[in-house]
């Protein structure tokens, strides 16, 4: 972390943002494959120029870390006092813990590390590793959320299949393209909670993984698993009943087709049959 802009006091504040493609500034600390290629790129920030206000909604590319020696306690109680405010939704992701003789708090986009000792890398790099998949988890729980409430609303559609709603038959197929990327997103983002949590070794990874189990994110997980399925499992019969209903509306109409066709041959025939026996 050299380089990092301190306060008089000893107050140091990075930024760590998470990018997709490569960088031309910072300090590449991390490379992610899974479940997405990314970078964790950590960039040394002015405490005068940390963000205030917090941001909506919470971020999911952006981690600043503000590390507080012992001696800089009150200068940070004074300018800090509000920046970890939680937000106003219960179930929002919040962690607190001690490691070792420092203390951490964090949420979203924001991490705070009270220090007994000067170490703070290794710190880092356990924060880093926690906030990029943690973000990617919520990232899944946002999209999870939006296209809930579209599925409450297609349960009547998906159920009884009518004429009227053909409209709406279209966006059935998008959902369950949709649910399918998250599942395969779910998919190669799971296990790397289970390969954190079994790391004993890594002093970095055994910290990202009690931040990740003080997140709760076993148990969003296991959610997160469930609302899948019960979506998928939705938007599959629906689209399952509307291509029965399809096959259904589609031979009725060939029938009328060929009934309507012999009945012309019927007319056509008596009508020849009418002129000749008129000659």
């Amino acid at each position: 972390m050299a380089g990092s802009d301190a306060s008089p006091a000893g107050i140091v504040v990075v930024r760590v943002r998470f990018a997709a493609h490569s960088v031309a500034s910072g300090r590449v600390r991390r490379t992610f494959k899974h479940p997405r290629f990314c970078l964790a790129v950590e960039e040394p920030v002015a405490l005068a120029d940390v963000p205030r206000e917090p941001a909506k909604p919470d971020p999911l590319d952006d981690l600043y870390v503000v590390f507080v020696p012992s001696r800089a306690a009150a200068e940070w109680k004074e300018l800090g006092a509000d920046w970890l405010t939680p937000v106003d939704d219960p179930d929002a992701p919040a962690v607190a813990l001690k490691c070792g003789d420092d203390r951490i708090e964090w949420r979203p986009g924001r991490a705070v590390v009270h220090l007994a000792a000067g170490v703070r890398d290794e710190i880092l790099l356990g924060l880093i590793e926690f906030a990029f998949y943690e973000g990617e988890l919520r990232r899944l729980e946002a999209e999870m959320e939006t296209r809930e409430t579209g599925a409450a609303d297609d349960i009547p559609r998906s159920q009884t299949i009518r004429r009227h709603d053909k409209a709406h038959w279209p966006r059935f197929t998008a959902a369950i393209e949709a649910f399918a990327r998250m599942r395969l997103t779910f998919a190669r983002l799971a296990p790397r909670f289970e390969h954190l949590a079994g790391a004993n070794v890594i002093p970095f990874a055994k910290l990202s993984a009690r931040l990740l189990r003080h997140a709760r994110v076993e148990r969003r997980s296991a959610s997160l698993d469930a609302r899948l399925e019960a979506c998928e499992e939705l938007y599959e019969g629906a689209n399952d009943r509307v291509a029965d209903y399809l096959g259904w509306f589609n031979g009725h109409v060939l029938e009328v087709i060929i009934v309507a066709l012999l009945l012309l041959e019927v007319v056509l025939l008596t009508w020849d049959l009418l002129i000749r026996s008129n000659e």
